[in-house]
């Protein structure tokens, strides 16, 4: 690859990796650099490590999701029900459940003892909480 190229190159691979240019289409990226979109899907297809672009995208992602925190925090306070339920999700660890189980040939005791084995399991997986919105938050 020519010196010209490979500088080309390193920029694109510079501009893959920030949050900005997240929803660029390999035309734009083409446009900019100057160059012709099959040089694009080429680099994309043979010289981009996609491994290490998505890693160090999601170290970049690091320096602007407090805003996107903020932001959702902002709709939850709001009263926007899939707002908080993220809110939970992203802070708490809550897991939403949904299903139907049929009960009705369980005696009291064999369901006490199935309930205390969920709950241990979701515990012991870091799921579980006694309700949402009491556990520690997570970043």
């Amino acid at each position: 690859m020519a010196k010209h190229l490979v500088d080309l190159f390193e920029r694109y691979a510079a501009m893959l990796i920030d949050p900005i240019n997240m929803d660029k289409s390999a035309d734009q990226y083409a446009k900019e650099l100057g160059v012709g979109v099959s040089t694009i899907r080429r680099w994309d297809r043979h010289k981009i490590n996609w491994k290490s672009v998505n890693e160090a995208r999601r170290e970049s992602f690091g320096r602007i999701i407090s805003t996107v925190d903020s932001a959702l925090l902002k709709k939850a306070q709001k009263g926007d029900t899939e707002a908080i339920k993220l809110f939970y999700a992203r802070f708490d660890g809550y897991v939403p459940v949904s299903g139907t189980i049929d009960l009705s040939d369980k005696k009291d005791d064999e369901l006490k003892k199935r309930a205390d084995e969920i709950k241990a399991e979701l515990l012991r997986n870091g799921t579980g909480r006694d309700q949402p919105g009491t556990g520690e938050a997570r970043a």
